[in-house]
This record gives structure tokens, C-alpha cells and sequence, in this order.
């Protein structure tokens, strides 16, 4: 049948009764949701959610150039210079990849986090309906993350010294642990459902702010591969 509405409207014009939805319609409600969204969405936002697929497309993108120019190095086969084959592995994509990742996925964290501290914000008049385990791994994901800021802050006073690694250690412990009491917020919002009966505006929220934690160590993740390559590359130059 034919699509009618949009965003959770899930009325096809022709069904009759007895008549599943098709199952394309799950697909058209996210494009609703990035495209079209509702009034309490701003349209960035509405663009964040394509920014995890957008991660996605980029890593699977090179792993499978990647295993093209694995199979290129030990085939006997000789591949023709202007091919796309030829251009796809005729030098390995994956640090660009790579970095391309960890510099979308950092952003798009970043982003995001901002996002849900403005929906916590506009809606902090049904803060008495949240459960208290959720304001309070709320409060902790911005409070450990600020900390981290404040404590690597301090240590730069002292950057000839072997304190300045102390603080170095101890901000990255604290983001970390700001990072985790993000995903944890979004898994307990998700696990009290709907038992709960969080508030919708605060479960949005919740799960932007666990997927901008998520996305956040991804892009550390990339960066420490990144520099991992560079410095096994430059290391092979050297030799």
C-alpha cells in the first residue's frame, strides 16, 4: 500500500485487516525521524542520528578496501593501471578511513552531548517524574567529564614535571569514567522501560547522551589507531 503520515505513523493506505505492515516501514520511520522529526527536534539534530551510519559506511569502507589490497599483494594475477580496483588498492585507504572516522565520530559525540544537556534543560520541569538513578548518572556523566577538563587544566602547571603525568592519568581516568556513566544512564533508561515510566523527552535525552558517549570513545579508539599506523609507517621509512 501506499505510505500515509509520517513519523510513527504506521496507517498504509490499502491494508486491510489481518495485514502486517510492510517491513520497509521501520526504515521509513528513522528517515522520518532524520528528515522530518518533531517540534521539540532541531534539525541538527535530527542530522546527529545519521552520524553513527555514517561511521559505519566509513570503517566498512575500508576494511574492504583493505581486504582488496591484501588479496592484490599475495595474487599473481596482475591487475590493469587504470582499473578501480587498481585505484582502490594501490596504496592502503585505511589511515584516511581512519582518521576521517575518529575525527566524525568526536565530533558527532561532542555534538550530541551538547544536544541532550539542551533537552535535560528544556525539560527540567518533569525532572520529579525521573527516577533518581537516572538524574544521578545524568549529573555524573557532565560532572566526571567537566573534572577531567579541570584536573588536565591543572596538570599543564606543572608540564616539565613528573606531576604532570599524574594529572595526565588521573583526567583520563575521569572521562573515562564520565564516558561510562553516559552508556550506563542510556542502558538503565532503556532497562527501566516501562516500569519506570520515564518521561519521553528525558529518554531521548538519555539515549542521546549514551550513544554521544559511545561515539566519543570511538573516535579515541580511531585516533589511537591512527597514530598507531603513522608510527608503524614512518618507523618502515626509517628502516
Amino acid at each position: 500500500g501506499e505510505r500515509v503520515g509520517v513519523l510513527g505513523t504506521e496507517a498504509w493506505a490499502g491494508a486491510g485487516p489481518g495485514i502486517s505492515r510492510p517491513q520497509h516501514a521501520d526504515m521509513w520511520r528513522l528517515w522520518d525521524m532524520a528528515m522530518d522529526g518533531d517540534g521539540d527536534t532541531t534539525a541538527s539534530e535530527r542530522r546527529w542520528l545519521l552520524a553513527p551510519v555514517l561511521c559505519v559506511l566509513l570503517l566498512t569502507a575500508g576494511a574492504l578496501a583493505g581486504c582488496l589490497r591484501a588479496f592484490r599483494l599475495v595474487s599473481t594475477s596482475r591487475v590493469s593501471r587504470g582499473s578501480l580496483l587498481h585505484y582502490m588498492t594501490c596504496r592502503s585507504l585505511a589511515p584516511s578511513v581512519v582518521t576521517a572516522t575518529a575525527c566524525t565520530a568526536f565530533v558527532a559525540g561532542l555534538l550530541g552531548m551538547l544536544y541532550a544537556a539542551r533537552r535535560f534543560w528544556l525539560h527540567r520541569d518533569i525532572q520529579n517524574d525521573v527516577p533518581a538513578v537516572i538524574k544521578l548518572t545524568t549529573g555524573l556523566t557532565y560532572g566526571l567529564l567537566l573534572l577531567s577538563l579541570l584536573v588536565a587544566g591543572l596538570g599543564l602547571r606543572w608540564r616539565s614535571s613528573q606531576a604532570y603525568e599524574a594529572f595526565k592519568r588521573t583526567a583520563s581516568s575521569f572521562f573515562l569514567a564520565g564516558l561510562a556513566a553516559g552508556i550506563s544512564t542510556e542502558v538503565l533508561c532503556d532497562a527501566g522501560e516501562p516500569g519506570m515510566g520515564i518521561p519521553t523527552p528525558w529518554r531521548q535525552g538519555c539515549a542521546l547522551l549514551g550513544g554521544s558517549c559511545g561515539l566519543i570513545l570511538l573516535g579515541l579508539l580511531a585516533a589511537q589507531e591512527d597514530g598507531s599506523q603513522r608510527q608503524r609507517q614512518q618507523g618502515s621509512r626509517e628502516e
